[in-house]
């Protein structure tokens, strides 16, 4: 059985991904904190800001890594730079140095565009990146390292939905309370 480490399990999308897959692989997840609603037994408190990433390798032993870790408010982002590239980047150069044989799954965002399209077009592989915003440009720079360093998927996504954390609240959840 393949073992998965799933960083940003404390998110809308890490603790779904991991409910979804922990019948079927051994899964590894991290959050920054324990407040998270998942059952999985290998669970690790991790900051992506500070903690270093061997600790994780040797911890999980992946054969995939889905990284779903990351400061994803974008005002925050704005206001707090350093911070978010600690998070946002430079994790990914640090794991890269210390595993390259692993699938890495990347959690990017349509934000690396720009919001100019028309209604009969959509973004695609080749549609041009232009972030208009902090968050946008740190998820760009991750897809290039990601791009030079690992047998890799990135997926571009928008993630709208409930969220399994009855800590936070996703984007949905705040439209409807």
């Amino acid at each position: 059985m393949k073992n998965i480490l799933i960083t940003g399990a404390g998110g809308m999308l890490g603790a779904t991904i991991a409910n979804k897959f922990k019948d079927k692989y051994n899964v590894f997840t991290t959050s920054r904190s324990k407040n998270i609603n998942i059952s999985i037994l290998n669970h690790l408190i991790f900051d992506l800001e500070i903690d270093e990433p061997q600790l994780l390798i040797d911890w999980s032993k992946p054969d995939i890594i889905i990284h779903c870790g990351a400061i994803t408010s974008i005002d925050y982002c704005e206001s707090n730079k350093s911070h978010s590239r600690k998070v946002n980047l430079i994790f990914i150069q640090k794991l890269f140095k210390v595993t390259k044989k692993v699938k890495f799954i990347f959690i990017s965002s349509d934000a690396v565009f720009s919001d100019s399209f028309s209604k009969d077009y959509f973004n695609n592989e080749q549609s041009l990146k232009n972030p208009l915003n902090y968050y946008g440009k740190l998820k760009l720079l991750g897809e290039e390292e990601i791009k030079k360093n690992s047998d890799y998927l990135i997926i571009r996504c928008t993630p709208v939905g409930l969220n399994m954390n009855s800590n936070k609240e996703s984007f949905s959840e705040w439209i409807i309370n």
